[in-house]
């Protein structure tokens, strides 16, 4: 409107003077390491967004994988960096072409840079997480889910990878490799079975073992990088 001084994309207004919106991203849920007013989650020369409410690639499509290609350019920057360390090994290529193939509109990737080691709740090292939301069990005994939130914990994976570190399996490999072994195992958690053993966990604790299979993924995505060297 004329005297404001702003533009009216629709969901929110942006400044006229300082590129940032004026109220909070309604989304800002999905961008956890991103302030809920950048513009564009700070990177405007890549992506577009029309209407302040949804952040999309530069060519509005969704973010697509091959081998010959890798990941197609309208990849968020964290999507990015994880998806390059994931093509590393055949099995974390594996698990890439899961999320860009089947669940590229329900998942999203977070690599929280934050130097800190994060714990989990018994104070153990917590290298990633993922948050399946709005979880809901179908008719059929399926079940479905809102949205995957996976977040990859740099300052963990600086932690363990470090030659100096306790004895783990993630010591001494290349920090950079290592995030495409807990991207593989977060990846593992998306499998529809283990969403329903999650769900059954929250109804009946420790019913089920959740992380056996995924840990079975970073531990083949780990041995082939070993093995590489």
């Amino acid at each position: 409107m004329n005297g404001l001084n702003m533009y009216d994309y629709g969901a929110r207004w942006r400044g006229g003077d300082v590129p940032s919106w004026q109220t909070m991203d309604l989304l800002c849920e999905k961008y956890y390491s991103i302030s809920p007013y950048a513009y564009c989650l700070n990177n405007p020369i890549r992506l577009i967004d029309p209407n302040g409410k949804v952040v999309y690639g530069t060519n509005g499509k969704p973010v697509t994988y091959s081998k010959g290609n890798g990941l197609s350019s309208n990849a968020t920057a964290d999507f990015q960096t994880i998806g390059i360390s994931m093509m590393k090994t055949e099995k974390g290529r594996e698990m890439l072409a899961i999320v860009t193939d089947i669940h590229t509109d329900k998942t999203s990737f977070t690599l929280n840079t934050d130097p800190k080691v994060t714990s989990d709740e018994n104070g153990k090292p917590l290298l990633g997480n993922i948050i399946h939301t709005g979880m809901k069990e179908m008719p059929d005994g399926s079940i479905e889910v809102g949205e995957n939130k996976i977040e990859i914990y740099k300052g963990t994976i600086d932690y363990l990878t470090d030659p100096e570190s306790g004895n783990n399996q993630y010591k001494s490999v290349n920090p950079d490799d290592a995030i495409g072994a807990v991207a593989g195992h977060e990846v593992g958690h998306i499998d529809p079975e283990n969403v329903k053993q999650s769900l059954e966990n929250v109804k009946h604790p420790n019913t089920y073992d959740t992380d056996k299979k995924p840990n079975e993924i970073d531990s083949e995505i780990l041995k082939e990088l070993k093995e590489r060297k």
